[in-house]
């Protein structure tokens, strides 16, 4: 037991990333039906009846769903999918990186203000070493890596560093998604 105590003191900002990771897809679950964001025929619908701005509309969408962490992030790449195809692709991955960009910012520059008046010991150069264990779960579809943009932001990674993962990452969960989303058209259409 003490070994446990003392492994999570070790970890305890990783501990608490992937914390908040399961409470941002608990609390998806739970707010789906209250938000009705999960409604794939109601978002496709929306999307369609904006003609040629259904395109920016999901980018805006999928921007702000990542900086607004608990709304649910896997139903756009699946209807761009259906709806446009590989351009769906690319409109769900300018989404991720925009709003992942914009997460990272909001944490450097108000969060570790806020960080350092909450725990006045924090550690950058251990939280960073335990951060960067992370970086994999930009490559795993439906993962809530919205969290992971803001933790990236309270660290010292260099915004290159973290866009050239974020984005290499979402190249393949989006891909995968937006894939499926295609290949689920092709077969009820």
């Amino acid at each position: 037991m003490r070994a446990v105590v003392t492994t999570l003191r070790h970890h305890k900002y990783v501990a608490g990333i992937v914390l908040l990771m399961v409470v941002s897809v608990l609390a998806s679950w739970l707010l789906a039906d209250e938000i009705r964001l999960a409604d794939v025929s109601a978002l496709e619908a929306f999307l369609e009846r904006l003609g040629v701005w259904g395109p920016v509309a999901l980018i805006a969408f999928v921007t702000i769903e990542v900086v607004i962490a608990p709304i649910p992030g896997g139903v756009p790449p699946i209807v761009a999918g259906a709806l446009y195809g590989f351009e769906g692709f690319l409109y769900v991955w300018m989404g991720n990186i925009i709003g992942s960009s914009i997460a990272f910012w909001l944490a450097r520059w108000l969060g570790i203000g806020l960080v350092r008046r909450l725990d006045p010991k924090f550690d950058e150069r251990g939280y960073l070493e335990q951060v960067r264990r992370l970086w994999f779960f930009y490559f795993i579809p439906l993962m809530p890596v919205d969290i992971l943009s803001f933790a990236f932001g309270l660290s010292r990674v260099r915004f290159r560093l973290f866009f050239a993962v974020s984005s290499i990452g979402f190249f393949v969960s989006m891909g995968l998604l937006t894939l499926f989303g295609d290949s689920l058209a092709r077969l009820i259409f």
